[in-house]
């Protein structure tokens, strides 16, 4: 899964070139809880790039712990002792 798929891109040109393009807005989908997904309160040091790993074998999907935690404006970091849910969905979970 890709976290761009809801992402609108704008080309854009300026006279008469394409200029780079322009991503709108990601909306990324929202997992609701689920009785299969794994709860634990976050160490010192934990990151949620890390936690992908850990959890879906793949960096690239941090983005849907920090979506389900309301994280990741600007940092992979995680404050120590923060209850994180890690979100099942049989797209990603090994």
């Amino acid at each position: 899964m890709d976290r761009y798929t809801n992402t609108k891109l704008y080309r854009r040109f300026k006279n008469g070139i394409l200029e780079a393009p322009h991503y709108g807005q990601t909306i990324t989908p929202v997992y609701d809880p689920d009785v299969r997904d794994t709860y634990f309160y976050s160490r010192d040091g934990d990151r949620l790039d890390s936690l992908a790993n850990e959890f879906y074998r793949d960096v690239t999907l941090w983005w849907v712990i920090a979506s389900a935690n309301n994280l990741g404006k600007g940092t992979f970091a995680i404050p120590a002792g923060k209850l994180m849910r890690i979100p099942y969905n049989r797209e990603f979970n090994i």
